[in-house]
């Protein structure tokens, strides 16, 4: 489900078909049901910005988008991207072009050693997801060409982005000097 998707659901489990609230006079009225819905958008968006989508939609027994993928990158604490490594293998995917709950975890967990080691040279693991995981979370969750990717396919597009992240540290990086230069500017 793309953010969109959750706000216009969020709305209208909050509204029904009355409107905004406060518009007939009264404050709506909120049913039992109602309320459940509410508790369930709520548990949505908590998966959402804790990095857990993956885990609440197979929890719950629905589809898991390609896109989603990429939120416990984006959104997970050090402590839950770890986590990720204990329970799951870590190798790139033999048959990263296969399309079945193994080969996604299997495409997932290599990506987070890819980004750990990346937060360890490049900087602070919030700063990276803030500036490069987010924007690349969005990206994917409105390209509707990304709904039939396979693990492989998404796999590219987030090696790409930290390969990306990789090259652009490297340029910032300050050079040492050349071992023949001395240390007052010159040869010998």
């Amino acid at each position: 489900m793309s953010p969109a998707s959750w706000l216009r659901r969020l709305a209208l489990h909050r509204h029904g078909d009355r409107g905004a609230p406060g518009s007939s006079g009264q404050a709506p009225h909120r049913s039992r049901a109602a309320r459940r819905g509410q508790s369930s958008v709520a548990d949505d968006c908590a998966a959402f910005l804790t990095g857990s989508l993956v885990r609440y939609r197979l929890d719950h027994g629905e589809g898991v988008a390609p896109w989603e993928w990429t939120n416990l990158l984006a959104h997970g604490s050090e402590a839950a991207l770890r986590d990720e490594l204990a329970a799951e293998h870590h190798q790139r995917p033999d048959a990263p072009e296969r399309d079945d709950l193994a080969t996604w975890q299997a495409a997932r967990s290599y990506v987070v050693v890819e980004l750990l080691d990346l937060a360890g040279t490049c900087g602070p693991l919030a700063e990276l997801q803030r500036s490069l995981l987010v924007p690349l979370e969005l990206e994917l969750a409105g390209r509707p060409d990304t709904d039939g990717w396979r693990p492989n396919q998404w796999l590219a597009a987030v090696e790409a982005a930290l390969g990306a992240q990789r090259l652009r540290a490297r340029r910032r990086a300050p050079r040492s000097p050349d071992a023949s230069e001395t240390p007052h500017g010159g040869g010998r």
